[in-house]
């Protein structure tokens, strides 16, 4: 019998074996989802902070995706740090807190995971502003990426490339369908995801978006880099 004492101890793929005659490995194939998007969650009342807790708690157990942890703010006091798939389901979740569990809450504007790095060569996960190391101690930060493949009709291929580019994405590929469709594959950054979604659904009657996680990481102070490079090469001249 296993000593599971909450459900949050055990997810759906793990693997169950005996402990007389424990198995040499896990079986292949789970791999632990990974939240792309985080926000914090607070209640309006300070007093329903144990109820949404409860709340939170009854929502993981159907929602493998869906995780949290408490954090405090000196603004809206004690709340809960959530991690989401996408803007979608961020809004789903909090939807579902309203409507099913009559909660009244406060959501924090929406953020990605960075990594920064310092200049003694180690790396930190940054979610959330507050926690951003002292930046005369950075070296670089990344930015996640995503690789997404846009069906849509060839009419709108102008207006497309024009909103990717004017969101600091790269177009790297465009393929032909048919006579009245194309594909266009290009780099997005993830914060954009669900945004971007949306807005290519409504003006540009879209088909089908299709995206690839972790397809790598951009570096968001390239341009600082070469002018910290240019500086360099000018003060050696002098």
């Amino acid at each position: 019998i296993p000593n599971i004492k909450s459900p949050s101890d055990t997810r759906i793929g793990d693997t169950v074996t005996l402990a007389k005659e424990p198995c040499a490995e896990p079986l292949p194939g789970f791999k632990e989802v990974r939240p792309m998007v985080f926000s914090g969650i607070y209640p309006i009342d300070s007093a329903d902070y144990d109820q949404l807790k409860f709340s939170m708690s009854k929502l993981q157990l159907n929602d493998a995706a869906f995780i949290y942890q408490a954090e405090s703010s000196a603004a809206l006091g004690f709340g809960f740090r959530c991690g989401f798939l996408g803007l979608l389901h961020m809004e789903i979740i909090q939807e579902r807190l309203r409507r099913e569990y009559n909660m009244d809450i406060i959501a924090t504007y929406p953020s990605v995971i960075y990594h920064v790095y310092l200049k003694d060569g180690s790396m930190v996960e940054v979610d959330n502003p507050v926690h951003l190391p002292d930046p005369s101690g950075i070296d670089r930060i990344e930015e996640p990426l995503i690789m997404a493949h846009l069906m849509l009709p060839n009419t709108y291929i102008g207006d497309v490339m024009n909103l990717i580019m004017s969101k600091r994405g790269i177009c790297t590929r465009t393929d032909s369908v048919d006579a009245n469709h194309v594909i266009i594959t290009a780099e997005l950054r993830a914060y954009l995801r669900g945004m971007e979604k949306e807005y290519l659904r409504q003006r540009t009657k879209i088909e089908q978006i299709v995206t690839r996680d972790d397809a790598k990481v951009k570096l968001i102070r390239k341009k600082l880099e070469k002018l910290r490079k240019y500086m360099d090469d000018l003060f050696s001249d002098l």
